[in-house]
């Protein structure tokens, strides 16, 4: 069970409230394919995947600026983060540090375009298929085990995925048939000669 990361280009909005500046947006969309992450899959995160995370009293997700634990801006255990689950997917709040104008500066300018969540995932919380349309294998999530961070991030492409998630979903690939490549013909040693001697002969 290895930390996972994976980014969203839904925007991301900065809203002025009686407590002050809070970016919000979505981390996480239901029902939703991905990119093709590495080792040549999708995946689709189902609904109710974080309800048991966001139940548990040990979860305490930090918000970071671009997964920098250098650059937290909220805490859920301090009050300054809000994470919730909806009909679309997971949402989240954060209270700004007066500190981080230039985050909020760079989200109401579009320079920050999405977010991103760090998470694992048990093997019973996930499944895999081949896509009914040809496409890549996919992944359901239908368990996040464990949620750690939510991001405001630069670049939310963010497909960072585990060698043996990658190796799980190489399982259900469709096996793809390469033709055998031509052996090259073996040249005898008294015919390569031949040949020097030929060209020899026309070059001088």
């Amino acid at each position: 069970m290895e930390l996972e990361r994976r980014g969203l280009t839904e925007p991301v909005e900065v809203r002025e409230e009686a407590d002050g500046v809070r970016v919000v947006g979505y981390a996480a969309l239901y029902n939703s394919r991905s990119v093709i992450l590495p080792g040549g899959f999708q995946e689709i995160i189902r609904p109710g995947a974080f309800d048991d995370s966001l139940a548990d009293p040990n979860t305490d997700v930090v918000a970071l600026w671009n997964h920098d634990e250098n650059f937290p801006l909220g805490r859920q255990s301090s009050g300054t983060l809000k994470l919730w689950a909806d009909e679309r997917g997971l949402m989240y709040s954060v209270l700004m540090p007066a500190s981080r104008s230039d985050v909020i500066e760079a989200v109401r300018r579009k320079d920050a375009k999405g977010s991103s969540f760090a998470f694992t995932v048990e093997r019973d919380g996930e499944e895999y298929e081949r896509s009914e349309d040809g496409g890549p294998p996919l992944r359901y999530i239908s368990k996040v085990k464990g949620l750690y961070d939510v991001s405001v991030v630069v670049h939310p492409a963010y497909p960072e995925t585990t060698a043996a998630v990658r190796q799980r979903a190489a399982e259900f690939a469709e096996p793809v048939e390469h033709e055998a490549e031509p052996v090259p013909a073996r040249i005898s040693p008294l015919a390569r000669a031949a040949h020097v001697a030929r060209w020899l002969r026309r070059v001088v």
